[in-house]
């Protein structure tokens, strides 16, 4: 079965091999693939405050003006929003909930009813918003929001959005904390409560994974008003918003015959606490498809460790164990490439959970500013607020508790990999002690023959030379004749010699020399490589 096809085309990874001339470490392209302008941090740009796309600064600070800033730039790409506003919506008065489908007039109306409606203590009134995102080439964040630019610039005037969440809204991948935000009155009495962050994409371990849009999901509270409205952003396809839809259609569909028709209207934090409920729960399919994974690498490295225990009783033909040797090598290569992406999901899976933990902590910072608020919980029964507050400590507890396991299983992989690594390295040992001995072998043989030689050269040498003519003798006579040419003989042999020798030092030197420059080289080069490193 051949593998899904998975698009990086926004990762800026350049695929490779890891060499010296195609790195993919030092050759990948350093793309910018989210520029909210030409520099980085978005604040160089010039806005003209009559033609901006923000109406006004939500408040007279250095702080807006900084935001306010960055969303103009996000606001003034039309790929970012969608021509017409087309929303999933959600009301709740206290007694009922209703489902709308919300177009641009229909979402003015809204607002424009939302901006009129006058406080009530006695009923708590919730407006969920879910608007979808897809992705888009030519948007800032590669994704366009199914809100009209229109439709955004009127929540930040009518209902106070705050621009903070502007990015977050149209599909940014948000690696910082989520955040939390309040105001009060003179008096010191809480007027509002600013809460939204960016959900753990734990989808992305799923089978047939391309390319995943953020969650993010906005609340604002109004004591004032006694009013609170969510913004879901996601793509159509997370399924836990899903489930969540679900939940508010049973209620709408079924409410008014049965106990729980205000089940969402009675904290301000309530549908965060459910929608990371259904956000936790949903990690465990794919945290129990990882474990099942590693389970079952290690039950091969386990059946690799068995039949090598066994191969040499079971085995007598050198043949037969070679082919052994190869087929466990093979193995452990596969085992290994297994653990190496066991090793990354594992990793993945860890800063996951971190997320989740970290916005269940801002999450349970901002009930406690709600509870210390009598205008924050006016319509809570106690027991359903201490409900709230419990299920945010279990469901911390249970994402803490999971973090234990990935790094329990970590560990264990961690393990695996060095066993991997030692029996490996066991092999090549003793391939390179059977490779020792046959060299010892082979070396002995050299010198029988290097003792045959020397035995038999001093024989050979002196045969050579008066067999050249060199010497004569007469017979019957015992003095021997030295030829004239014997110094022609030496003439031709000793600066032979010599030069042969010169060459060889010639040829050796110069393969040390090249080999120098090769290393002199390759140590340059990787310097300027780290260089480029530091500067990008």
């Amino acid at each position: 079965m051949a593998p899904l096809p998975i698009d990086i085309s926004m990762t800026g990874y350049v695929p490779g091999t890891v060499d010296g001339k195609n790195d993919i470490y030092r050759n990948r392209k350093r793309l910018q693939p989210y520029p909210l302008v030409q520099n980085d941090s978005g604040y160089e740009s010039t806005i003209n405050s009559h033609s901006s796309s923000l109406p006004s600064l939500p408040s007279p600070s250095f702080l807006s003006l900084a935001s306010f800033v960055k969303c103009s730039e996000l606001l003034n790409n039309e790929s970012n929003f969608s021509s017409s506003t087309a929303v999933e919506c959600y009301e709740g008065d206290g007694h009922s909930i209703k489902h709308h489908l919300l177009d641009e007039s229909g979402f003015d109306e809204c607002l424009a009813s939302l901006a009129a409606y006058e406080s009530d203590e006695c009923k708590h009134r919730v407006l969920l918003f879910f608007p979808k995102l897809d992705l888009e080439q030519n948007a800032s964040y590669k994704a366009r929001s199914s809100f009209s630019k229109t439709s955004v610039e009127n929540l930040v005037s009518s209902l106070g959005l705050s621009t903070l969440f502007i990015p977050n809204l149209l599909g940014w991948p948000n690696y910082w904390s989520p955040e939390l935000y309040s105001t009060f009155d003179s008096s010191g009495t809480l007027e509002t409560v600013d809460f939204f962050c960016q959900y753990p994409r734990f989808a992305i371990h799923g089978p047939g994974f391309k390319q995943r849009l953020p969650v993010s999901i906005y609340m604002r509270y109004d004591a004032t008003k006694n009013l609170t409205y969510y913004i879901v952003s996601a793509p159509e396809s997370e399924e836990f918003v899903k489930n969540f839809q679900s939940l508010i259609d049973l209620v709408c569909n079924y409410g008014k015959e049965s106990a729980f028709g205000n089940v969402l209207l009675r904290h301000p934090l309530e549908t965060h606490i459910l929608l990371s409920k259904l956000s936790c729960e949903s990690s465990q399919g794919f945290i129990n498809l990882f474990r099942q994974s590693m389970f079952a690498q290690a039950c091969i490295l386990a059946l690799i460790l068995s039949q090598q225990l066994t191969k040499y009783r079971q085995l007598r033909a050198v043949d037969e164990l070679s082919a052994q040797e190869t087929a466990d090598r093979k193995g452990l290569a596969d085992v290994t490439i297994e653990l190496q992406i066991i090793s990354k999901d594992v990793n993945k899976l860890i800063s996951d959970v971190d997320v989740a933990l970290r916005n269940l902590t801002k999450m349970q910072e901002a009930f406690e500013r709600l509870d210390q608020s009598s205008s924050g919980h006016a319509t809570t029964p106690p027991t359903h607020r201490q409900q709230l507050g419990d299920t945010l400590q279990y469901l911390h507890s249970s994402m803490d508790k999971q973090k234990m396991w990935l790094h329990n299983y970590r560990d264990r992989k961690d393990i695996a990999m060095s066993l991997v690594f030692n029996l490996v390295t066991q092999q090549d040992a003793a391939n390179n002690i059977s490779i020792a001995k046959d060299m010892k072998r082979d070396s002995s043989s050299m010198n029988g023959i290097a003792l045959l030689t020397m035995v038999f050269l001093p024989g050979t040498f002196t045969s050579t030379i008066l067999g050249a003519g060199l010497y004569s003798a007469v017979a019957h006579n015992n003095s021997i004749h030295v030829s004239g040419l014997w110094w022609f003989w030496a003439a031709i042999t000793f600066p032979l010699t010599g030069l042969v020798l010169i060459l060889w030092g010639v040829f050796c030197w110069r393969q040390e020399l090249q080999l120098g420059m090769g290393r002199l080289l390759g140590g340059i080069r990787w310097i300027k490589g780290d260089d480029i490193e530091a500067k990008g």
